[in-house]
């Protein structure tokens, strides 16, 4: 009695192949059926709770913005608008985070399900491939998308549109309020008149220069206030902080980094990073385009630095440079060594500075 195996080499060559045609053809319909479905409901959840935190962030940034104009015609309420507008500020930049964190899960989401798909597409091309008797050394240039299977790109192109300047956040008798404008207009204006403090500066750190290398002002230290702030003064000193040439920029702009914005100090915090940071050798899509105020595109990493100078100084997300970065432990080790010679005081052990350079490495 015949097998089946027997009656399949029984068939001509030309009905085999049509059947394990047939047979792809069946597959890919149905896994295409089964991803499209399983993409529509990852996609649809997603965007539920983008819709849910986007709509969230914009009611509070508008119950915001009233707060501010209420203030401004009520003068005999203004403790109690201050103290409420602290808890909006803190819930609008809570949102902002938890929206960054989505964006984040969706974008680990989407590629993991972009290398889950090609993964069993190689495998199962390789399979039928095979089954067909053809040549798996020949290069294969088909691609998922020639069965028509592809992850939608709708939410990583709503996502693009969240990197642009958050609103600023201006410090009033210690407690910080909204005052949405861009970075580039009216900075010279917005810098007049500013009243500025000593903030717990005893030192310069460097030197601000203009694209021809004129100095106009030093960086100067300051109490470590936030982990930001302390984190960066314990690093090594790399260059001079380089203005970009067409860019106005004077005394008075320098008198206005130590401005306590957000939580970070950011033009403050901005210039370090371009004194301590790595030169990127591709720049990031901002600073291709010159949007900012310093000259070089300037990452130093770790978990605490990860933007460039000029899209910290802009408060918007950084993108597109080569991601190069020091090492922030020689870095540390550097500086305190340097700093040790400086003050004339007794090398320590290489043990010790080890040990200091950790605790600071911790921090980042």
């Amino acid at each position: 009695m015949a097998t089946g195996k027997d009656i399949w080499d029984s068939l001509p060559v030309d009905e085999q192949r049509s059947v394990w045609d047939e047979t792809e053809r069946n597959f890919w319909s149905k896994f295409r059926s089964l991803k499209n479905a399983e993409n529509r409901k990852i996609e649809t959840d997603f965007l539920h709770l983008l819709i849910r935190d986007f709509m969230d962030l914009t009611s509070l940034a508008a119950h915001k913005e009233r707060l501010e104009e209420f203030r401004s015609r009520i003068a005999k309420d203004h403790a109690k608008v201050e103290a409420e507008l602290a808890r909006i500020t803190n819930e609008y930049e809570e949102k902002a985070n938890q929206l960054g964190r989505t964006e984040q899960d969706y974008r680990t989401s989407f590629q993991k399900r972009t290398e889950n798909l090609h993964d069993i597409w190689f495998k199962m091309r390789r399979f039928f491939r095979k089954k067909r008797g053809e040549d798996l050394d020949a290069p294969d240039h088909l691609g998922p998308e020639s069965e028509g299977i592809l992850l939608p790109g709708m939410l990583l192109e709503l996502f693009s549109g969240f990197d642009g300047p958050t609103p600023r956040i201006e410090p009033t008798n210690g407690t910080a309020v909204a005052a949405d404008r861009p970075e580039e207009e009216n900075d010279r204006d917005h810098m007049e008149g500013v009243e500025h403090h000593d903030n717990g500066r005893d030192e310069s750190l460097v030197d601000i220069v203009d694209a021809d290398g004129n100095v106009i002002g030093p960086v100067e230290q300051i109490e470590p206030w936030n982990r930001w702030v302390e984190g960066i003064q314990e690093l090594e000193i790399r260059r001079p902080v380089k203005i970009r040439r067409g860019r106005h920029f004077t005394t008075t702009h320098l008198a206005g980094i130590y401005e306590r914005t957000e939580a970070k100090g950011v033009k403050w915090l901005s210039c370090m990073i371009q004194a301590t940071g790595a030169i990127q050798t591709k720049r990031c899509l901002s600073c291709d385009k010159n949007q900012g105020a310093f000259d070089d595109c300037i990452i130093v990493g770790g978990n605490l630095f990860q933007k460039c100078g000029n899209c910290e100084w802009n408060r918007r997300g950084c993108h597109g440079s080569s991601r190069d970065t020091i090492d922030i432990l020689s870095s540390t080790e550097r500086a305190q060594r340097k700093k040790q010679l400086e003050d004339g005081a007794p090398k320590t052990s290489t043990g010790r500075s080890s040990e200091t350079a950790h605790q600071t490495l911790s921090r980042f």
